[in-house]
């Protein structure tokens, strides 16, 4: 009829008389067919759906209801077939399913990715339900650095892409760079018919739907389809895939907060490791001052005694004796006067300094260590290094520093190894500008461990940068010395091979202002020792010491040369005799135990106005940033413990001296 010409495009005449399979497109399976002819053979309807093809190839749906005829004794004669067009509504149902597997396909993705907050268990989650709903050869998701001048590949899913992952170019560059620089979607039917649109990913890929990642005006990166047929995207798919943007992109900010979270996490727990690593280190300086003045008292008086000895013995036998005896005292105050030395926090102090001093009584300060862990120490220092206006404490702090790292660096690959340090002039080579006639000292420090990494190299001066283990450093060592060379308008680099490591140090040469010395320092002879232990006594001094052995050598002293002396064990004591005697000159220790020196100080001022001039404070614990700032308040002299006879004797008579005292001739 009409209806059926009108449908499939066939004529009468060309339609009569041809079986009913020039319509047969091929989606009907052999079972299907099966099925229909033992229906309507058996006398049956049967009732289904085709999907058939027109005479112009186009493909169209059908209902079907096919009825067989029969004749006068129930012989199949003919069968009538009624259809209607049903493709329209056949395209609305393909819609509807779409629409729901896509919905699904959201729902389950939202979920999925929500599961987790790692940011690559996400970005893959991501890709692979993508690829299986869009039904595509590839997939990639690229996101912008840190500093938004880069796209890098952060994750694909591809087998032809596999080494693109981490690939990085310009915020501008190709499809993914126009999407990020428009901040829409950008389709591309076939890259064959876009010679001017650079891609990357897969190289068999033909068709692109990029999509950018964006969240409150921010791009984050682009999302990406890649498939090898040509114009395999529609128009939905475009909206679907920016839809989809949209849930991505809630994912990975949540992933970026979640690792931003640990990272500051992280930092903060290595702030209160440092914290207690600080803690630690300052109970130890108060540790260090506690022992050392317990030390320095029996060091003075093993001293001063032993060089009482020396005075009186003729015997040359015993005096070597006694010469070990003082040149161990005097060793052992050495060690603890280069640990007070070195655990004292010192503001920047100038001072004529020869760098190569500083540098062995560095080495003298670490020999134990160098030596137990076998480093050979090679010295090459120039005679001709001149003095320079420097603070010695703070360089010995960057050398002590470099030595440590030097022989920490040997240690974990052998044991032993070579240490070289050399000092020389120069011209700075630091500088690119090499026709200044400016020289500086060079200072290079040179071991024979594993060295440092290029890529580490940069970044060992940063503060908190260590490569050391967890509880092995803080990273504050190298930043501390670069601070300290920097402060004395000096540069600090590195220089590293797969075998050793050099660091280098240049120092500007500093001359030193002259000081005008006004100040008289007497005709205090050799020894500082009377030659006559008889002379008649003059100046009056009162020794106050809780240390028994130390106030009774200082009093013998004292009176051997000629001096009016009075003791006390504490700084009570001493006030009441200055209530009866006045004194030309007090020697008193500044830490004791109930009234100590600077209490003491502080009473005795009330009874005498100028008694910074006649005192001198004596002590075992210089360390003490109260003791250094009291000491610099008052402007007063302090003899640290352990002292040389000759030194004791000597500040006294220059002392008194200065106040106009009688003072017993030598």
């Amino acid at each position: 009829n009409p209806g059926f010409t009108q449908i499939t495009g066939y004529s009468y005449e060309e339609a009569r008389g041809q079986n009913p399979r020039i319509l047969k497109s091929g989606y009907t399976t052999e079972e299907e067919y099966a099925d229909l002819w033992q229906t309507i053979m058996s006398g049956q309807e049967w009732r289904g759906e085709f999907q058939n093809i027109k005479k112009n190839g186009e493909h169209y749906w059908e209902s079907v209801s096919i009825s067989p005829i029969v004749d006068e004794v129930g012989n199949t004669t003919h069968f009538l077939a009624i259809k209607q067009d049903i493709t329209d509504k056949k395209g609305m149902e393909t819609q509807i399913q779409q629409r729901n597997r896509e919905l699904v396909f959201l729902n389950r993705t939202t979920q999925l990715i929500n599961t987790t907050l790692d940011l690559d268990k996400v970005l893959k989650v991501l890709l692979r339900e993508t690829q299986q709903l869009f039904q595509v050869t590839g997939c990639a998701i690229w996101l912008l650095d840190d500093v938004g001048e880069n796209l890098i590949c952060t994750q694909i899913l591809s087998p032809q892409s596999d080494g693109l992952l981490g690939f990085r170019m310009p915020r501008d560059a190709g499809c993914a760079g126009w999407v990020v620089e428009h901040g829409r979607s950008l389709l591309i039917d076939d890259v064959y018919d876009n010679p001017d649109c650079e891609v990357f990913g897969d190289n068999a890929a033909r068709s692109f739907l990029s999509a950018p990642l964006q969240s409150q005006m921010k791009i984050l990166g682009v999302f990406q389809l890649m498939d090898e047929q040509p114009r395999r995207f529609s128009n939905h798919e475009q909206r679907l895939m920016e839809s989809l943007t949209a849930v991505a992109v809630t994912a990975i900010e949540n992933a970026r907060l979640h690792e931003n979270l640990k990272q500051q996490f992280e930092q903060l727990k290595q702030a209160q490791s440092r914290l207690v690593q600080s803690e630690k280190l300052a109970a130890i300086g108060e540790l260090v001052a506690g022992v050392a003045h317990e030390l320095n008292n029996p060091l003075a008086s093993t001293m001063l005694y032993s060089q009482l000895l020396q005075i009186k013995i003729d015997d040359p036998a015993l005096m070597r004796d006694i010469d070990q005896i003082v040149t161990q005292a005097r060793r052992a105050s050495g060690v603890v006067r280069g640990l007070l030395d070195f655990a004292r926090q010192h503001s920047p102090e100038r001072n004529p300094t020869l760098i190569n001093d500083v540098l062995k009584s560095t080495l003298d300060l670490l020999a134990y260590e160098l030596r137990t862990n076998n480093i050979d120490i090679q010295l090459q220092l120039s005679s001709d290094v001149p003095i320079t206006m420097a603070d010695p404490h703070q360089l010995q702090q960057v050398f002590v520093n470099l030595i440590n790292n030097a022989t920490q660096a040997i240690s974990e690959i052998k044991h032993g190894g070579h240490l070289s340090i050399t000092t020389k002039m120069g011209r700075p080579q630091f500088y690119t500008d090499n026709d200044t006639d400016t020289f500086v000292i060079r200072i290079i420090i040179h071991d024979d461990g594993p060295g440092i990494p290029p890529e580490m190299q940069a970044r060992i001066f940063d503060p908190f940068f260590t490569t050391k283990a967890p509880g092995k450093g803080t990273g504050l060592g190298l930043s501390v010395c670069h601070g300290i060379i920097s402060e004395h308008d000096g540069h600090i680099w590195v220089a590293s091979e797969e075998e050793g490591s050099t660091f280098y140090i240049e120092l500007p040469i500093v001359e030193e202002v002259p000081i005008v010395n006004n100040e008289s320092t007497g005709d205090t002879g050799d020894t500082g020792l009377l030659t006559n232990p008889d002379a008649e006594p003059s100046a009056r001094v009162l020794v106050i010491d809780d240390e028994d052995s130390v106030r009774k050598i200082v009093t013998r002293i004292l009176k051997r040369n000629g001096f009016q002396v009075d003791s006390a064990n504490d700084g009570i004591m001493g006030l009441e005799y200055m209530h009866d005697v006045k004194y030309d000159l007090i020697l008193c220790d500044l830490r004791m135990p109930g009234m100590g020196g600077q209490e003491f100080y502080k009473h005795a001022a009330e009874l005498r106005v100028d008694i910074a001039k006649q005192i001198i404070f004596t002590t075992g614990d210089t360390v003490n940033p109260q003791t250094r700032q009291f000491l610099d308040e008052i402007d007063a002299i302090c003899l640290g413990k352990p002292f040389e006879l000759t030194d004791l004797v000597t500040t006294v008579r220059t002392r008194l001296l200065e106040n106009g005292a009688i003072v017993p001739a030598i």
